[in-house]
């Protein structure tokens, strides 16, 4: 409704949407609900698996060739990297 303001008046808007305006302010002032915090949790928590699982790929100079192959099976089959 942010973005809308400039456009249609506060009242107006909350008459079409079957809004109280008190219920509006309220929302406007509210902080993040459970879901949402929970589901930022759960997004740091996957991008610090992804950076440990990148970690655990690279090498010391930060290429992943060399660990490639020892991560797929292929460590011993003759190819080099």
């Amino acid at each position: 409704m942010k973005a809308y303001r400039a456009i249609f008046p506060l009242a107006v808007m909350c008459l079409v949407l079957d809004l109280s305006l008190s219920g509006h302010y309220d929302w406007l002032h509210r902080g993040p609900s459970a879901r949402v915090r929970r589901d930022a949790e759960l997004q740091a928590q996957d991008r610090g698996d992804l950076d440990r699982e990148r970690r655990d790929l690279t090498d010391a100079r930060g290429s992943t060739r060399r660990s490639w192959p020892k991560a797929s099976g292929w460590a011993g089959s003759g190819w080099h990297a």
